[in-house]
């Protein structure tokens, strides 16, 4: 995919796992699948800043999975240990990357995650698999380190509130 390149993004629910939604998405240029991707999402009680169960939309919708062109991928839970990784910079949260929760938006995660991603990872990027999982939110003025780590050909990076003592979210490619 290049710039200006005309694709389509088409989504499919999965169903529900535990605590998740599993949706997945087609990227399609020219009627041929270019890249897949999977998301588990939660519901959040903005009040309470808890997740919620599935069963608790049950009265408004029901989640039907689709099964049809289902590409199996591997989803690895990401547990870096920062003692074994190399801090690499100390970044703050401003106001152009928070949602409506007055957090950073999930959607800046791959761009942080490619900010660190050494040069020599950068050609070989085709058919690698990019995982980001969230972990807690980091609030519009706080602060998070970054620590990264490359290992067995791959690229890691942890995004922790040192201040907290918590970890915001991991990624790897």
């Amino acid at each position: 995919i290049k710039t200006y390149d005309e694709i389509e993004i088409v989504t499919y629910p999965r169903g529900v796992k535990g605590p998740s939604f599993i949706r997945d998405y087609d990227i399609l240029k020219n009627g041929e699948r270019v890249a897949y991707a999977s998301s588990y999402w939660v519901l959040i009680d903005f009040e309470k800043r808890k997740f919620c169960r599935p069963s608790a939309i049950s009265a408004v919708c029901e989640i039907v999975p689709d099964m049809d062109n289902l590409y199996e991928m591997e989803m690895r839970k990401l547990h870096p240990d920062i003692n074994e990784m190399t801090k690499s910079d100390e970044r703050k949260v401003y106001y152009s990357s928070i949602d409506r929760n007055n957090h950073m938006n999930n959607t800046f995660y791959p761009d942080i995650l490619f900010d660190y991603l050494p040069e020599s990872y950068l050609d070989t990027l085709k058919g690698k698999t990019i995982t980001v999982q969230y972990n807690s939110e980091i609030l519009c003025g706080e602060n998070f380190s970054v620590y990264t780590k490359k290992e067995n050909g791959e690229f890691i990076l942890s995004a922790r509130c040192e201040k907290e003592d918590r970890d915001i979210f991991s990624a790897m490619i």
